[in-house]
Protein backbone atom coordinates (compact mmCIF):
# COMPACT_ATOMS: atom_id res chain seq x y z
CA UNK A 1 0.00 0.00 0.00
CA UNK A 2 1.40 3.39 -0.96
CA UNK A 3 1.76 6.18 1.63
CA UNK A 4 -1.14 8.03 -0.02
CA UNK A 5 -3.38 4.98 0.32
CA UNK A 6 -2.38 4.43 3.93
CA UNK A 7 -3.45 8.02 4.69
CA UNK A 8 -6.89 7.29 3.20
CA UNK A 9 -7.63 4.05 5.01
CA UNK A 10 -7.27 2.96 8.60
CA UNK A 11 -8.12 -0.36 10.18
CA UNK A 12 -10.53 0.07 13.03
CA UNK A 13 -11.52 -2.92 15.13
CA UNK A 14 -13.53 -5.18 12.88
CA UNK A 15 -14.06 -2.46 10.27
CA UNK A 16 -12.01 -0.42 7.88
CA UNK A 17 -12.76 3.28 7.68
CA UNK A 18 -12.36 4.89 4.26
CA UNK A 19 -12.35 8.68 4.00
CA UNK A 20 -15.41 8.40 1.75
CA UNK A 21 -17.35 7.09 4.73
CA UNK A 22 -17.61 3.37 3.91
CA UNK A 23 -17.16 0.78 6.66
CA UNK A 24 -16.46 -2.49 4.79
CA UNK A 25 -15.60 -5.59 6.83
CA UNK A 26 -11.93 -6.43 7.34
CA UNK A 27 -10.32 -9.65 6.23
CA UNK A 28 -10.76 -12.69 8.47
CA UNK A 29 -7.72 -11.80 10.59
CA UNK A 30 -9.59 -8.92 12.24
CA UNK A 31 -6.35 -7.47 13.57
CA UNK A 32 -6.15 -3.70 13.33
CA UNK A 33 -3.18 -1.44 12.85
CA UNK A 34 -2.41 1.46 15.22
CA UNK A 35 -4.67 4.37 14.42
CA UNK A 36 -3.59 7.91 13.65
CA UNK A 37 -5.10 10.38 16.15
CA UNK A 38 -7.78 11.65 13.74
CA UNK A 39 -8.92 8.13 12.87
CA UNK A 40 -9.14 7.30 16.58
CA UNK A 41 -11.36 10.35 17.13
CA UNK A 42 -13.58 9.31 14.21
CA UNK A 43 -13.86 5.76 15.54
CA UNK A 44 -14.70 6.91 19.05
CA UNK A 45 -17.28 9.37 17.74
CA UNK A 46 -18.97 6.83 15.48
CA UNK A 47 -19.00 4.28 18.31
CA UNK A 48 -20.68 6.91 20.48
CA UNK A 49 -23.31 7.56 17.81
CA UNK A 50 -24.02 3.88 17.15
CA UNK A 51 -23.63 2.57 20.69
CA UNK A 52 -25.17 5.30 22.85
CA UNK A 53 -27.02 7.89 20.81
CA UNK A 54 -29.09 5.69 18.49
CA UNK A 55 -30.48 3.47 21.28
CA UNK A 56 -31.55 6.59 23.22
CA UNK A 57 -33.15 8.13 20.14
CA UNK A 58 -34.94 4.94 19.17
CA UNK A 59 -36.70 4.94 22.56
CA UNK A 60 -37.91 8.53 22.23
CA UNK A 61 -38.46 9.42 18.57
CA UNK A 62 -39.48 7.82 15.28
CA UNK A 63 -36.82 6.02 13.21
CA UNK A 64 -36.94 8.81 10.62
CA UNK A 65 -36.34 11.48 13.25
CA UNK A 66 -33.52 9.38 14.77
CA UNK A 67 -31.89 9.10 11.34
CA UNK A 68 -32.21 12.84 10.79
CA UNK A 69 -30.59 13.67 14.13
CA UNK A 70 -27.82 11.16 13.44
CA UNK A 71 -27.21 12.74 10.02
CA UNK A 72 -26.95 16.17 11.64
CA UNK A 73 -24.33 15.00 14.16
CA UNK A 74 -22.26 12.57 12.05
CA UNK A 75 -20.39 15.26 10.03
CA UNK A 76 -18.98 16.70 13.25
CA UNK A 77 -17.27 13.37 13.82
CA UNK A 78 -16.31 12.35 10.27
CA UNK A 79 -15.52 15.71 8.67
CA UNK A 80 -14.61 17.97 11.57
CA UNK A 81 -13.12 15.32 13.90
CA UNK A 82 -15.09 16.73 16.83
CA UNK A 83 -17.14 14.19 18.83
CA UNK A 84 -17.97 16.75 21.51
CA UNK A 85 -21.36 17.76 19.98
CA UNK A 86 -22.33 14.08 20.03
CA UNK A 87 -21.25 13.72 23.68
CA UNK A 88 -23.30 16.77 24.62
CA UNK A 89 -26.33 15.53 22.73
CA UNK A 90 -26.05 12.09 24.38
CA UNK A 91 -26.04 13.86 27.78
CA UNK A 92 -29.18 15.77 26.76
CA UNK A 93 -30.96 12.56 25.71
CA UNK A 94 -29.90 10.77 28.91
CA UNK A 95 -31.19 13.60 31.11
CA UNK A 96 -34.45 13.68 29.12
CA UNK A 97 -34.85 9.91 29.48
CA UNK A 98 -34.44 10.24 33.25
CA UNK A 99 -36.93 13.12 33.39
CA UNK A 100 -34.20 15.38 34.76
CA UNK A 101 -33.84 17.84 31.87
CA UNK A 102 -35.01 21.39 32.46
CA UNK A 103 -34.84 24.40 30.13
CA UNK A 104 -31.82 25.94 31.85
CA UNK A 105 -29.76 22.74 31.67
CA UNK A 106 -30.78 22.13 28.03
CA UNK A 107 -29.93 25.73 27.15
CA UNK A 108 -26.57 25.49 28.88
CA UNK A 109 -25.68 22.30 26.99
CA UNK A 110 -26.87 23.57 23.60
CA UNK A 111 -24.92 26.80 24.21
CA UNK A 112 -21.79 24.77 24.96
CA UNK A 113 -22.41 22.68 21.86
CA UNK A 114 -22.60 25.75 19.63
CA UNK A 115 -19.43 27.23 21.15
CA UNK A 116 -17.61 23.92 20.70
CA UNK A 117 -18.67 23.67 17.07
CA UNK A 118 -17.84 27.30 16.25
CA UNK A 119 -14.36 27.10 17.79
CA UNK A 120 -13.38 23.79 16.13
CA UNK A 121 -10.43 24.45 13.79
CA UNK A 122 -11.68 22.17 11.00
CA UNK A 123 -15.10 23.83 11.19
CA UNK A 124 -13.52 27.32 11.02
CA UNK A 125 -11.44 26.30 8.00
CA UNK A 126 -14.54 25.07 6.17
CA UNK A 127 -16.87 27.94 7.07
CA UNK A 128 -14.43 30.84 7.49
CA UNK A 129 -15.94 34.08 8.74
CA UNK A 130 -19.41 32.59 8.85
CA UNK A 131 -18.39 29.70 11.12
CA UNK A 132 -20.14 31.11 14.21
CA UNK A 133 -23.36 31.85 12.29
CA UNK A 134 -23.31 28.44 10.64
CA UNK A 135 -22.74 26.75 14.02
CA UNK A 136 -25.66 28.72 15.43
CA UNK A 137 -27.92 27.56 12.57
CA UNK A 138 -26.77 23.97 13.00
CA UNK A 139 -27.60 23.96 16.72
CA UNK A 140 -30.95 25.69 16.17
CA UNK A 141 -31.81 23.11 13.49
CA UNK A 142 -30.90 20.32 15.88
CA UNK A 143 -33.11 21.86 18.58
CA UNK A 144 -36.00 22.02 16.13
CA UNK A 145 -35.56 18.36 15.12
CA UNK A 146 -34.88 17.00 18.61
CA UNK A 147 -38.15 17.87 20.31
CA UNK A 148 -36.55 17.24 23.70
CA UNK A 149 -38.97 17.13 26.63
CA UNK A 150 -38.02 19.50 29.45
CA UNK A 151 -39.65 20.06 32.83
CA UNK A 152 -40.45 23.46 34.25
CA UNK A 153 -42.27 23.76 37.57
CA UNK A 154 -43.60 20.23 37.25
CA UNK A 155 -44.90 20.77 33.70
CA UNK A 156 -43.28 19.05 30.72
CA UNK A 157 -42.98 20.90 27.42
CA UNK A 158 -40.89 20.60 24.27
CA UNK A 159 -37.61 22.53 24.33
CA UNK A 160 -37.48 25.14 21.56
CA UNK A 161 -35.15 27.76 20.15
CA UNK A 162 -37.13 30.35 22.14
CA UNK A 163 -35.87 28.69 25.34
CA UNK A 164 -32.29 29.04 24.10
CA UNK A 165 -32.86 32.69 23.14
CA UNK A 166 -34.25 33.43 26.62
CA UNK A 167 -31.22 31.74 28.25
CA UNK A 168 -28.75 33.69 26.13
CA UNK A 169 -30.56 36.96 26.77
CA UNK A 170 -30.22 36.27 30.51
CA UNK A 171 -26.52 35.49 30.02
CA UNK A 172 -25.93 38.78 28.24
CA UNK A 173 -27.68 40.78 30.97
Amino acid sequence: MSPAESNDRYRIGAHQYTEGGAWPPLAESGEGEPLPPIAEVVREGMDLIRGELLPLLEKRVSPDKADMIQEMLTPHVKEFHNPEPVRIYVALEELAAQGMLDSDRASELFHLMREGIATNEDWKKRHGKSSADTADKRVRGLIAQAGLPVKENGVTHTYTVIDLNRYEKDLAA
